[in-house]
């Protein structure tokens, strides 16, 4: 009879139960399953006086639970903080190392204190979903993160394999630090671009040179545009200012452009002109103030027309009404 309830889970031997949530929950890919029965395990061993233990299955409870979260999503922050406790307390404990995640568990372990560091890295990730849009808090919060990741150096990244990070770099601690490098150097350049184009170029120029030791294209390709854009120099046609930085404090404007016009300003040696494409160059507080007036006129035009329009319809309606009427009338009659 014993051997039928062991079968069954009954009265399992606290290791046993410590092994079966390997056995029965990470090797099989079913992780949910494998953080229940560690907690389980964990209670037992609580109740048996094994401290040590019942920390080591709480914090794979926990580690298998955070590596079953998707996309960051909330509460993540409070389960990370709880498993960062958890395995602080096992180093307390003693212990400076645990089974490795997934179906290496039995041969391979990894040492506590760099998964500590990585997930305390991924604490600031979170923040950093959480700040988009805001530039200062991104550059703050990208910037510790990849003073965090450095400390790691050329460690392998644990938790990343199976909860990847969604921009794409889930492999080394330094491929993570170069990175949020990268990020931190660019928006460094967007907080400079309206005050100091040169720079902001100078920033830009240094976060491509993070993307492309990481190797991500798709970064590198915008830092590239965006440099070729911001070093440019022109003068503008209406203010005759030298403007740096292409879409940024100056733009092209499509106008009637004459070789004239070109002569005239050759001689004034401004480069404000381009005739093949037939546009000028207007820095950023001329053009807007010419759309800024165009707007006011357009707005008194309409509301000039809405007014007539609101009067026609009047007319119309009141016709209408004189149709059914004399519709009406004629019928009776």
């Amino acid at each position: 009879m014993g051997g039928f309830m062991k079968k069954m889970g009954f009265n399992l031997e606290d290791d046993e139960l410590y092994e079966r949530a390997f056995q029965k929950g990470v090797l099989l890919n079913q992780y949910s399953v494998a953080s229940d029965i560690f907690d389980k395990a964990a209670k037992r061993f609580t109740d048996k006086g094994n401290p040590q233990m019942a920390t080591r299955a709480a914090a794979n409870a926990l580690l298998y639970r955070y590596l079953t979260m998707k996309d960051n999503q909330q509460p993540i922050t409070p389960l990370l903080q709880a498993l960062l406790q958890t395995l602080y307390a096992l180093q307390q404990q003693g212990l400076q190392e645990i089974e490795a995640i997934g179906p290496s568990y039995k041969t391979e372990s990894m040492s506590i204190p760099e998964l500590c560091a990585e997930l305390v890295c991924r604490l600031v990730e979170v923040d950093i979903d959480l700040a988009k849009g805001d530039q200062l808090r991104s550059h703050d919060l990208h910037k510790i993160a990849s003073e965090k990741f450095q400390v790691l150096r050329n460690a392998q990244l644990k938790t990343y394999t199976t909860l990847p990070a969604a921009d794409g770099h889930n492999d080394k601690a330094i491929t993570r630090f170069y990175f949020h490098s990268g990020m931190s150097s660019y928006y460094d350049a967007m907080l400079k671009k309206n005050y100091d184009p040169s720079t902001a170029s100078d920033h830009l120029a240094q976060a491509n040179q993070f993307f492309s030791r990481c190797n991500d294209q798709k970064w590198q390709q915008q830092m590239t545009t965006l440099l070729t854009n911001w070093r440019l120099t022109r003068t503008c046609w209406i203010c005759h200012r030298d403007m740096q930085g292409y879409e940024l404090h100056y733009s092209m404007c499509d106008a009637i452009v004459t070789p004239y016009a070109q002569m005239l300003l050759e001689k004034a040696s401004q480069e404000s002109i381009n005739l093949e494409t037939h546009q000028i160059a207007v820095c950023t507080p001329c053009g807007s103030m010419v759309m800024y007036k165009a707007q006011y006129e357009a707005n008194v035009v309409r509301r000039e027309l809405n007014a007539k329009l609101d009067n026609a319809m009047n007319i119309i309606q009141s016709l209408n009404e004189r149709i059914n009427r004399l519709e009406r009338t004629s019928h009776h009659h």
